[in-house]
């Protein structure tokens, strides 16, 4: 997939994190994601996009090299100005700790996660991930998705943060 292609997965995930607000939990989010799946495809991107408008942030947590990042916001900022890319580096065992660490405090601060593909059997034993049946599913080998529609494609996938 080109960076193209990531960036456009990374900014449905983002218009996604966006939509709700600071007190929501998973259930919610899921629910909120499960309403905004049944618009219309132009009705659904206009709603998205005024929620991402309101949030103004996208806070990800990312396993990616530097360049990479900065290419993933630089896309991302180009269509969606009004949205700052919030990167933190979180990388290997370290990184894991954390994000499992913050969300079992309640004070997951990311909206978007990318872990090593080793480590997604873990997320989605803590209950990290949240489901989410994109129209860009169709776009990617089912091997990026498990039955219950949690998303670990291209590294990144989208996360009940408690900010959300």
């Amino acid at each position: 997939m080109t960076i193209v292609g990531k960036v456009g997965m990374l900014l449905a995930i983002g218009w996604l994190a966006a939509l709700s607000s600071p007190q929501a939990r998973a259930a919610s989010v899921e629910e909120l994601l499960a309403e905004i799946n049944k618009l219309p495809p132009k009705e659904r991107q206009g709603r998205l996009e005024e929620g991402a408008k309101k949030e103004g942030v996208l806070s990800v947590y990312s396993n990616q090299g530097l360049d990479t990042i900065r290419a993933y916001a630089a896309g991302f900022g180009k269509k969606y100005p009004f949205i700052k890319i919030d990167s933190s580096r979180l990388q290997g065992n370290k990184g894991l700790e954390r994000i499992l660490l913050e969300h079992r405090v309640g004070k997951l601060q990311a909206d978007v996660v990318g872990v090593d593909f080793d480590f997604i059997a873990e997320v989605l034993k803590a209950g990290i991930l949240a489901r989410y049946d994109s129209p860009e599913k169709k776009h990617f080998p089912s091997q990026f998705w498990d039955k219950e529609g949690r998303w670990y494609a291209s590294d990144y996938t989208l996360v009940g943060g408690d900010r959300l």
